[in-house]
């Protein structure tokens, strides 16, 4: 779990209902404070208060949703090729996982990485990651003009805050080139991300 206080600082979250809750925090920092909202937290206006040694410096109006979605992307900037993998299944058994975007170190000078079709028995799937959509009640994602089939979208296990949709992607993607990508989750509509298709 993540600590409730760094350095001195804690943030409570106070809901459309009236209810507070401290915050688990992810990093401090004089400029810059990330953390989670807290899980039980009604939708609405809520209010954010942030103390240092339990005196409150700054309070303001935050705005919580069941479904915010935004894909992380591979230059940490938001847009361009996704933070995201593809696995293809071969009917033998075997399995390949790719990037989809790759950069050099800080997120700098990032390529797509074409995405193949192999045999018709093939199965690929996209494995995006973002936030804002484990509480939707439906999610969907575009691939230029076509649907993907999405067999998982939800919580990631591993990392707080992170949410993982899986995608199966149909074969008529081949050959189409950059494509932009969007996630939909409750009618609201992701930032678009590009992939490659060879």
């Amino acid at each position: 779990p993540l600590p409730l206080s760094l350095l001195g600082v804690t943030v409570t979250v106070t809901d459309s209902k009236g209810v507070g809750r401290m915050a688990p925090l992810l990093y401090v920092s004089p400029a810059q404070i990330n953390y989670e909202v807290p899980a039980g937290t009604a939708p609405g206006t809520a209010t954010v208060s942030v103390a240092l040694n339990d005196n409150t410096g700054a309070r303001g109006p935050a705005i919580v949703s069941n479904a915010a979605p935004r894909l992380f992307t591979a230059n940490q900037a938001g847009w361009g090729g996704p933070a995201a993998f593809i696995q293809t299944f071969h009917a033998d058994g075997t399995s390949r996982t790719q990037l989809v975007s790759t950069c050099a170190a800080g997120g700098q000078n990032c390529t797509l990485q074409p995405v193949t079709f192999g045999s018709a028995s093939d199965k690929v799937y996209l494995l995006l990651f973002g936030t804002g959509f484990r509480h939707a009640a439906s999610v969907s994602v575009a691939v230029g003009n076509v649907s993907g089939t999405i067999t998982y979208a939800g919580a990631q296990k591993t990392y707080v805050g992170l949410d993982q949709a899986n995608i199966l992607l149909p074969p008529s993607l081949a050959h189409r080139g950059r494509l932009s990508t969007l996630l939909t989750a409750d009618g609201r509509a992701s930032n678009p991300v590009w992939i490659l298709f060879q």
